[in-house]
């Protein structure tokens, strides 16, 4: 701190959290707006050891924190002196457009990479490769993803198995080969799904049609996988009273957010269904 002392400093949260002495002496410091040397040991201690001191430095400089939106809400709650100390939030974007600068920029990030760990560097077709996995990650046809680290992670593998086959350069095949394996080694849910309904444990039916059922789609994220699984949409209907029956109320056993959502849900088939059925739905399944 006091050789940024006149300018700013940038810390990782995460890392500056993991010891909160450090952070402690950091708020403290900043409050005080001044620089002093102290014994860490003579914090934990009764005994005070009285010893020479230096004068303190006056501390004159801007901190920034680095980390995750998850532990700025956890220090927002937790922490009084988080919000006095540090009143201004910058959020990263997510994606960006693929222009020639951004493709330029994240060519830069690439090749120092490889440059710091000494690996082989990507050839035109492999950076191809990289720039399509990370628009697949952004989710857009148009937009980068800005996760540096799946990207730099899958360089990684990638020049692993560049190693391996003796290349001295980084193909496109090195880079399929390496989101190939990752998936291989993540798909262990997706495949058992799968297995399932190959074995009528779990019945999905692909051919004919039934009266008040039909096959949908869910996708789930496990860790960094993410897969569609199949799922069976059922109704039951009769002839009865008008309106959606909420099973949940008329048991009484509802609080007033389920009821506040059926009765939604009952506005929206008032508006859009003319027909007189009462259908029977758990909205367990529906929240």
């Amino acid at each position: 701190m006091q050789r940024a002392n006149g300018g700013y400093i940038i810390f990782q949260a995460k890392d500056l959290l993991a010891n909160p002495m450090c952070y402690e002496a950091l708020k403290k410091a900043l409050r005080v707006k001044e620089l002093s040397i102290e014994n860490a040991a003579d914090q934990r201690s009764s005994m005070v050891l009285v010893s020479l001191k230096p004068e303190p430095i006056p501390l004159n400089l801007k901190v920034i924190l680095i980390g995750s939106a998850n532990i700025y809400q956890t220090l927002l709650s937790m922490d009084s002196d988080f919000r006095k100390l540090f009143k201004i939030k910058v959020e990263f974007e997510d994606d960006a457009e693929i222009n020639s600068e951004n493709l330029h920029k994240l060519s830069q990030i690439i090749y120092g990479f490889c440059t710091n760990e000494e690996l082989p560097h990507l050839d035109r077709t492999a950076m191809a490769s990289l720039v399509e996995y990370a628009s697949k990650l952004a989710g857009s046809h148009h937009k980068l993803s800005t996760r540096f680290d799946d990207l730099i992670q899958v360089v990684g593998e990638a020049a692993t198995w560049a190693k391996i086959a003796k290349s001295k350069v980084v193909t496109s095949e090195f880079i399929d080969k390496a989101l190939l394996e990752r998936v291989e080694r993540v798909k262990k849910y997706d495949t058992k799904y799968l297995e399932m309904i190959k074995e009528n444990s779990l019945l999905i039916n692909t051919s004919g049609f039934e009266v008040g059922e039909l096959n949908g789609l869910t996708v789930m994220t496990i860790g960094d996988y993410t897969f569609g699984k199949p799922a069976k949409i059922t109704v039951n209907t009769y002839t009865g009273k008008n309106g959606i029956i909420n099973i949940e109320r008329e048991v009484e056993i509802s609080g007033p957010s389920h009821s506040k959502g059926v009765l939604i849900l009952t506005r929206i088939f008032r508006r859009n269904v003319c027909t007189r059925y009462s259908f029977i739905i758990n909205c367990k399944y529906l929240f």
